[in-house]
């Protein structure tokens, strides 16, 4: 019986430590959220000066309507793209998580609504003027909590 008891309690224990190991496990967390594969390309605005503005908003403009006669994204945001981590990536912003990566707000709204394909209109955020493409849109596996029980 006291063998008995030990292999229960072994097996409740490894039960515990897999629930664990997933509640800790940011893919286990991920699978719960909405995500997507995206690129960008941002124009900055410099100054907040509204010359500034004005020419951050024609360049991308000019970039944007390119897009909408074909031209390869990638290349594009290669060529014009902004920022330092993802414009030498094609814009490359790899799978950002919903409820999870730290997002500007203003951002995050428009990536989390496109659809795989879907290429954003012109993207005003306190970092400049961006234009967002979704690459890969992934579904959450299961649904999160909802904390207001």
């Amino acid at each position: 019986m006291k063998r008995a008891y030990l292999i229960w309690g072994g097996i409740i224990g490894v039960v515990v430590l897999f629930v664990a190991v997933d509640a800790l496990n940011p893919r286990g967390r991920q699978a719960q959220y909405l995500r997507v594969r995206a690129r960008h390309i941002l124009i900055r605005l410099g100054s907040k000066s509204p010359e500034d503005t004005i020419k951050a908003r024609e360049r991308i403009e000019e970039v944007y309507e390119r897009i909408k006669e074909g031209e390869n994204f990638a290349a594009l945001a290669q060529e014009y793209s902004e920022d330092p981590g993802s414009g030498s990536k094609g814009g490359d912003l790899g799978i950002l998580t919903q409820g999870i990566d730290e997002l500007d707000a203003d951002f995050a709204e428009v990536v989390f609504n496109l659809k795989a394909g879907e290429i954003s209109p012109i993207v005003r955020t306190q970092f400049g003027f961006h234009i967002i493409k979704c690459e890969k849109r992934m579904e959450p596996k299961r649904k999160v909590a909802d904390s207001t029980d």
